[in-house]
């Protein structure tokens, strides 16, 4: 089951007067990725029954307690995106229209580019202060400390483009404009232009801004919206619109941002043997993402059709300007979201011998409050130099978000003072994710989301495991690895056919009637995010000590239609473009320590 992710340009998706919470957008507060120190990251933070570091602490609380000492940490760190993208013109469908026997994608998508950016970030920052009690037996010892460790990274570019002669981003407005296809709000009148304040409407902004940048165009005659890279067809009583000519289509994404926890914690060692650690966790999150969308003629400017952008001229009355040749159109989309959180966090650790290790923490879900800013920018402009262009205004709103639980535990092993094993296994429940008003007491407004949050997310599993080998007692060598399950899953229908997310959304009300019925099985998506990673330590004889890791991050495939598909008919059935990317991230991070 291939994972289509509709973002931004997608009409399914976008923003519009009442917000923009996705399925899509509650993962993307919710996930976690660890960072931490680089002795945590180098032993794929296999760390649940390790303890003593400061990286561990977020993991389990309970870590804090088995260091004999006090502590503090740096972390500064560099990540490297790299994404490798391929654009198809016509690949991946909607419900009901997928070919039974697609062409493999090596002769669907068209030549690899890739993007690379890159960043400097702070993983790691704490402090952790140990209080012996003077006792010889119970409580020896109380800790307290306050830790910042990173738990997702957001850095990303991605582009691709190709050549496209089945629709356009033009079409696609104009089509859900009219149809309403989305299934959401009412149909955009044709006298926009005459409603006041039509931004604060209950119509898609996207539609307005394509009206008011020239994208579309409104045919009185047939009461329809047609693009202005499309033609217009009269054939018998019916009026068709399909593009004339060659389209050059780009799509680019930027993204930028990152995710911290910020931990207050207490810990308490019980004969040494014994660790139990309490968190208070109050993540805070920043992520920022634009999408520009470019179609343009590819040779000459595409003719033989009329263009009608109206406006209302200085009498006050409607203007129509045309015909008119289209030469190229623009769609930009920014998106800014912060989200800040509070979750509490029990751990233990215990030594049932003098080299086994068995540690486990729960942690609650935690309460979010998440503001989003965004706004669309439209253009086209036209063969004799006419151009339109339109703003959004900026969208802006608040809500409450409950995200997931989880449960890790864990065991090592240690060979002496040589080396050691620790293998991890953790698990979060994002079925239980849900939005609710600003208030928190209100989700009515969330049902369609909230609907989609229980049937199509389930439990993330992750398991990771680390070795450190010690060949000098000043010297430590490290290796981790790990892997992360994707919480997504789809169904099939009562035909066979794949039903995931965003075919569920796209055709809800039919699937909520009982039209269109899923069956009651839940199919996993196998869409495993991997990791693997190394480093190594230098432990001096006094207070200091430092370690360096690198960290490889490989997310699986993903599709993003740039916009939704709408030809469909009994005639003819042309795909929407899809984009197919895979990404990798790299982290090169120094921790430097002072133990006190």
């Amino acid at each position: 089951m291939k994972k289509i992710i509709s973002v931004a340009i997608s009409l399914a998706c976008l923003a519009y007067t009442a917000g923009a919470q996705t399925m899509m957008d509650a993962l993307n507060v919710c996930q976690n990725n660890y960072y931490g120190t680089a002795r945590t990251i180098g032993l794929g933070n296999a760390v649940t029954a390790i303890g003593g570091d400061l990286g561990s602490v977020g993991i389990n609380p309970a870590g804090s307690a088995v260091a004999g000492y006090s502590q503090i940490t740096l972390t500064p760190g560099i990540t490297i995106s790299s994404t490798s993208s391929a654009y198809a013109p016509s690949y991946a469908d909607y419900y009901g229209t997928r070919p039974s026997n697609p062409l493999p994608e090596n002769q669907v998508f068209g030549a690899v580019s890739r993007s690379t950016r890159t960043r400097f970030n702070l993983p790691n920052v704490g402090l952790m202060m140990r209080f012996d009690t003077g006792r010889n037996y119970g409580l020896r010892a109380v800790t307290f400390g306050v830790v910042s460790n990173g738990t997702n990274n957001f850095t990303d570019e991605a582009a691709a483009g190709g050549i496209n002669s089945g629709t356009s981003i033009t079409g696609a407005f104009a089509a859900f404009a009219t149809t309403n296809g989305n299934g959401r709000g009412n149909m955009m009148p044709g006298n926009i232009l005459a409603v006041s304040s039509p931004f604060n409407t209950d119509f898609y902004w996207n539609y307005v801004a394509a009206y008011w940048g020239g994208l579309i165009n409104y045919n009185r005659d047939a009461e329809t919206y047609f693009g202005s890279a499309e033609t217009v067809a009269f054939d018998e009583g019916r009026y068709d619109y399909f593009v004339k000519g060659e389209l050059r289509q780009r799509h680019a994404t930027q993204a930028l941002g990152s995710k911290n926890d910020i931990v207050f914690n207490v810990g308490f060692d019980i004969n040494d043997n014994v660790f139990v650690g309490i968190n208070l966790g109050l993540p805070a999150m920043n992520y920022r993402f634009n999408q520009n969308f470019y179609e343009s003629a590819y040779s000459d400017p595409l003719t033989d059709f009329v263009v009608y952008p109206e406006y209302i001229g200085s009498d006050g009355k409607y203007v129509k300007e045309g015909p008119n040749t289209f030469e190229q159109a623009k769609y930009q989309y920014a998106y800014n979201s912060s989200a800040t959180g509070i979750y509490g966090k029990i751990g233990v650790i215990v030594l049932p011998t003098d080299n086994l290790r068995v540690g486990a923490a729960v942690q609650t879900p935690t309460a979010y409050t998440v503001r989003e800013i965004w706004q669309v920018h439209e253009d086209c402009l036209f063969g004799d130099g006419t151009h339109h262009n339109s703003n959004s205004p900026e969208g802006n709103y608040r809500y409450r978000l409950r995200g997931p639980y989880s449960i890790n535990a864990g065991l090592a092993y240690t060979f002496g003072s040589s080396a050691m094993l620790s293998v991890d296994y953790e698990m979060a429940d994002f079925s239980i994710m849900q939005y609710r008003d600003e208030s928190g007491r209100d989700d009515n407004n969330f049902y369609r989301v909230n609907r989609l949050n229980r049937l199509f997310c389930g439990v993330a599993h992750s398991v990771r495991a680390g070795v450190e080998v010690k060949p000098m007692p000043f010297l430590a060598l490290r290796l981790g690895g790990a892997f992360r399950t994707d919480p997504t899953c789809h169904y099939k229908d009562l035909s066979g056919v794949d039903v995931d997310a965003y075919i569920y959304d796209r055709y809800f009300d039919q699937f909520e009637s009982g039209y269109y019925q899923i069956s009651s099985r839940r199919y996993f998506n196998n869409d495993n995010v991997w990791a693997i990673s190394g480093g190594l330590g230098f432990i001096s004889a006094g207070s200091f000590f430092a370690d360096l890791a690198v960290r490889r991050t490989s997310y699986p495939a993903t599709y993003m239609e740039p916009y939704a598909g709408y030809i469909d008919g009994p005639e003819v059935t042309v795909y929407s473009p899809s984009i197919r990317s895979t990404r990798s991230l790299w982290d090169v991070m120094l921790t430097l320590g002072w133990r006190f």
